[in-house]
């Protein structure tokens, strides 16, 4: 008496578990899955994690501001002017003080 094996297509049920960006191969007893796109890391086995998600030119890994607005000019840390400049207070300047462009400048006018 004669048995054979019937292969199952792993990659029917949820993609065989490979990454959702990857393609999954059935084979003989298994699967494989494909490699990440451009611009991910990860094998496919494990999930792709995008290197840059705010598309601005620095890694996650080293951006110490994420989400900058798309087409944003950044630094080597990731920030833009607008992350870095903190927005200017209305009741400028402070405490009563009167700034003037020549003389005594930063010094309080009575």
């Amino acid at each position: 008496m004669r048995t054979s094996c019937v292969d199952i297509n792993e990659c029917l049920t949820a993609n065989g578990a490979c990454d959702a960006l990857t393609t999954c191969t059935n084979t003989p007893g298994g699967r494989t899955c494909g490699a990440c796109p451009t611009g991910y890391t990860g094998t496919g086995e494990v999930p792709c994690v995008d290197v840059d998600q705010d598309n601005d030119g620095v890694l996650d890994a080293n951006d110490q501001c994420p989400n900058t607005a798309p087409a944003a000019v950044v630094n080597a840390n990731g920030c833009s002017d607008a992350q870095l400049t903190p927005k200017l207070n209305p009741a400028f300047p402070p405490y009563g003080l009167t700034f003037v462009s020549s003389g005594n400048q930063g010094r309080a006018l009575r």
